[in-house]
């Protein structure tokens, strides 16, 4: 008697374990696909802060070598020989995504120009804005003067440099930023 207790309640757990049970196929469809739009649009997402953060680093990374220039032809410090007058420190960006950052020694007539940085910023253009350059100033140049005297740009005036994706869809992400003729770096 005892046996075929046993034996019924063995043959009822078998029974409940045998029915079929999980997901229909219109299920699965139905989460597949909100699993997709989900990655889709976190893709998307991404991508789009991947390229801030790719514009961001490259403003950062501007202003950083603006700075450098800044501080060395305020401080006098030069490379070139001690027998030749530092005349300024450059930036002058090469093409749409480079710039360099130079050291111009005398004498005048054949400046000694010693390259300290060139920089390659990639996945953003470089774009020099010239609304408030006049025409006694040198294109993409902007030159630090020694000793606090400035810089090469009009008195009163600025040079913009505005960084952007070059991704077209992405044309708000800018960051700009501005040197005045008295030297002051403004992000």
């Amino acid at each position: 008697m005892q046996f075929r207790n046993r034996q019924e309640i063995l043959q009822k757990k078998y029974n409940k374990c045998s029915q079929l049970s999980g997901f229909t196929y219109i299920e699965l469809l139905i989460s597949m696909l909100v699993m997709f739009l989900l990655f889709g649009v976190g893709f998307a997402n991404y991508r789009d802060f991947q390229r801030r953060e790719q514009v961001q680093s490259a403003a950062r990374m501007v202003l950083s070598d603006l700075r450098l220039a800044q501080e060395s032809a305020l401080s006098g410090r030069k490379v070139c020989p001690s027998t030749e007058v530092l005349l300024n420190y450059s930036f002058q960006y090469v093409d749409p995504d480079t710039y360099n950052i130079s050291e111009v020694c005398t004498p005048i007539a054949t400046p000694i120009i010693t390259l300290i940085k060139s920089v390659d910023l990639q996945g953003a253009l470089f774009d020099v804005n010239s609304t408030f350059i006049t025409s006694a100033d040198t294109g993409g140049t902007i030159r630090f003067l020694p000793v606090g005297k400035g810089t090469n740009i009009t008195a009163g005036a600025q040079r913009s440099i505005i960084l952007r994706h070059s991704s077209p869809s992405l044309t708000s992400v800018t960051e700009t930023i501005s040197v005045f003729s008295s030297g002051a770096i403004v992000e």
